[in-house]
């Protein structure tokens, strides 16, 4: 098994919104303004993925070179209930659950 996750990121464009009002009278005049900035936003995405490779065979033996490396001790080629096992807890499914 082996762990294909990905990181990725996008930023939004940032933008600034003015709005303003004049009033006037005669040769006088006053105005407001006011600006609203919305600066740059930057969004982390962590993309999940996990590839997995299987050999089966109907000899034991056979599978002996191909031993498994888990918490730093060699351990036997399993069965595919152990398969089925390892899997559903790696993805996080249920063990009840038949999806």
């Amino acid at each position: 098994m082996a762990d294909l996750s990905t990181n990725a990121s996008f930023t939004t464009p940032g933008y600034a919104n003015t709005y303003g009002s004049v009033f006037g009278y005669g040769n006088y005049a006053t105005a407001n303004a006011t600006t609203i900035i919305t600066p740059p936003q930057r969004f982390n995405i962590y993309r999940p993925a996990i590839s997995v490779t299987i050999r089966m065979s109907n000899d034991e033996k056979s599978l002996e070179p191909l031993r498994m490396v888990i918490g730093g001790q060699k351990i036997r080629p399993k069965d595919a209930a152990f398969l089925s096992q390892s899997l559903r807890q790696a993805l996080g499914i249920k063990s009840g659950s038949n999806t």
